[in-house]
C-alpha cells in the first residue's frame, strides 16, 4: 500500500513539473482590469511603480500613485501571437480634482511580436500629477484589448 502511494505521489509530481515547464512566465502576470481580457494577443496588463529593466516584467504593481511619483508604468503581457503587432497605450484622465474629464494625456505604440512584456511609461511633468481617476486603454493593432484604471492621490 505504501509503495503504491509513493508511486502515485511521484507520478503526480512528474505530471505537475511537466505542466509547469510548458507554461511561460507570462502566465503569472496579475491583471487589474475594468474590461474583460481579450482572446487576442494581449494576455494582461498592470500598472507599476517599477519594472525589471531586462524583461519589462512588473516588479512593484500599484493601482494608487502619489502626486509626486516620478514615473508611472504600464506593463503589458503579449502572449497569444507570434506575428508582429502594434501594441498601443492611451492614457486618459477620467476625472481630475478640478473636474477635468476625458483629457487624453499620451498615446504611443510599440511594434512587437510575442510572447514578451512591453511597457509604457508616463513621466511626471512639473511638481506633481493632477490628483484624480485615470485609465490606460491598451490596444493591439487598433483593437481595444484591456482598460486598466488607476488613481493619483
Amino acid at each position: 500500500m505504501k509503495k503504491i502511494y509513493i508511486h502515485a505521489v511521484f507520478t503526480m509530481l512528474f505530471v505537475l513539473m511537466a505542466m509547469l515547464s510548458m507554461t511561460g512566465c507570462l502566465d503569472n502576470i496579475t491583471t487589474t482590469t475594468s474590461t474583460p481580457l481579450s482572446k487576442g494577443p494581449i494576455a494582461g496588463a498592470v500598472m507599476a511603480l517599477s519594472l525589471d529593466s531586462t524583461t519589462l516584467q512588473p516588479l512593484k504593481t500599484a493601482s494608487v500613485f502619489k502626486k509626486d511619483t516620478p514615473i508611472i508604468y504600464c506593463s503589458v503581457a503579449v502572449a497569444n501571437t507570434t506575428d508582429e503587432i502594434v501594441v498601443s497605450a492611451e492614457w486618459l484622465l477620467v476625472k481630475g480634482a478640478n473636474n477635468e474629464t476625458d483629457v487624453k494625456k499620451r498615446s504611443t505604440g510599440i511594434l512587437t511580436d510575442g510572447p514578451r512584456y512591453v511597457s509604457f511609461a508616463w513621466v511626471r511633468q512639473g511638481d506633481a500629477w493632477i490628483p484624480g481617476e485615470y485609465k490606460v486603454v491598451i490596444s493591439a493593432d487598433g483593437k481595444e484589448a484591456v482598460t486598466i484604471p488607476f488613481r493619483i492621490e
